[in-house]
């Protein structure tokens, strides 16, 4: 929201030790205007305000501020160019946003969501009274926005603004995200396809080696796309490892042990041989741990699209890949494997109907093995045609 720009309006503002600060309000008229001519006016002091620290000013000055001004400059301002309005609003609730990330008890990541939304949402329910939001006003907005997945969450987001306004006398009509709207928001969830074995394979032979043993603990675990990447090195000997599970930490279940199998042994030993110091099981080339928007992402990603042009070649279906597909493609291995309890325990979850959430057994699955069994014909195939295309007569840079 543009800050309030007022003739002759100057703030000064000082910053103690505490971090807070002091904002002055001053009428200071132009020169002459006290009839002696060059001759400045001393400032009339408005009033002022103290913003404590973490907390950002308000882009309009607070009311007795506006209602001196009015008196001294002899002029009708309103009390706020945006009073009782959803950006009004907005601004007094990230205000006291702001407050409560200084204070940890809101993440800056979800303040940075919030702030998002609401880029979309100002421009429609910005300047209209926040008491003229109704439920068909809502939909409509929904049924209009392109992506259903982000109009739902601004939805709520505006539902969370009115419920954090309606005690604080913000607002008088009810609040219109009820439960009710939000059944009519429901999406259709859409499962993701297991991953067949051959397009595993491609993929992990087309990254490097870090890719590849990223891709195969993610597998062998069943972990989400993130998890992977914390799961610590065991000690020496040890016959169960732990997966640590951020997702579900607040709730209790911070970890899983996984029975060390023998193919899951060979897999660690050598991590291990590559740095005994490390902490973790995946570490890049220089012993450090990766981050999850870091190089594996992009190397993944790499492997993708080149995995793409080698399946075509090799005229094998292609399944849009992602990492978010290997967990459902391994508990659903599991359960036909070895039963609903086994894959529920792999997967971490404490009930069945959880773990049913990610069973496709529409779909081809393997009946035993969790890796795939790596095809040492198709390795070569998939190496050579990597290497044509990697000749600078196959390249696209530079060519229309």
């Amino acid at each position: 929201m543009r800050a309030m720009k007022l003739p002759y309006l100057r703030q000064r503002k000082y910053t103690n030790k505490a971090g807070e600060t002091w904002i002055g309000y001053y009428y200071e008229p132009p020169r002459g205007a006290g009839g002696e001519p060059g001759v400045r006016s001393k400032p009339t002091p408005l009033g002022n305000e103290m913003i404590r620290k973490g907390e950002t000013a308000a882009t309009i000055p607070p009311p007795e501020v506006l209602a001196k001004y009015s008196e001294v400059a002899k002029v009708k301002v309103a009390k706020s160019a945006a009073e009782g309005t959803c950006s009004a609003v907005y601004t007094r609730w990230h205000k006291w946003a702001l407050a409560e990330v200084a204070a940890d008890r809101l993440g800056k990541r979800t303040l940075y969501d919030y702030e998002k939304h609401w880029e979309q949402l100002e421009p429609v329910f910005g300047p209209g009274p926040i008491n003229a939001l109704t439920q068909p006003l809502l939909l409509g907005y929904y049924d209009r926005r392109t992506s259903k997945d982000r109009g739902k969450r601004e939805i709520n987001f505006l539902g969370l603004i009115c419920a954090w306004a309606k005690p604080r006398g913000f607002m008088a009509a009810p609040n219109p995200v009820d439960r009710g709207l939000r059944h009519q928001l429901k999406l259709l969830k859409v499962k993701q396809p297991v991953v067949p074995a051959q397009v595993y394979r491609v993929v992990w032979t087309c990254g490097d080696q870090l890719v590849r043993d990223a891709l195969d603990l993610a597998y062998m675990l069943a972990t989400r796309p993130n998890e992977a990447l914390r799961v610590p090195m065991p000690e020496a000997g040890a016959t169960e490892l732990e997966k640590i599970m951020p997702k579900t930490s607040k709730r209790g279940r911070v970890s899983v042990k996984i029975p060390i199998t023998p193919e899951l042994q060979e897999f660690i030993d050598r991590r291990r041989a590559l740095n005994p110091k490390s902490l973790y099981l995946l570490f890049d080339e220089d012993g450090r741990q990766l981050l999850p928007q870091g190089m594996v992402r992009t190397r993944l990603y790499k492997a993708i699209k080149l995995a793409k042009k080698v399946c075509e070649q090799l005229e094998i279906k292609w399944v849009n890949f992602t990492r978010q597909q290997l967990r459902p493609t391994v508990i659903t291995q599991v359960d036909k494997a070895h039963g609903r309890e086994a894959a529920r325990k792999l997967g971490g979850h404490t009930t069945e109907k959880q773990t049913a959430d990610y069973i496709r057994h529409e779909s081809e699955t393997a009946d035993a093995a969790v890796l795939p069994v790596f095809d040492a014909a198709l390795f070569k195939r998939v190496e050579a045609i990597k290497a044509d295309l990697a000749q600078p007569e196959n390249s696209t840079w530079g060519k229309k």
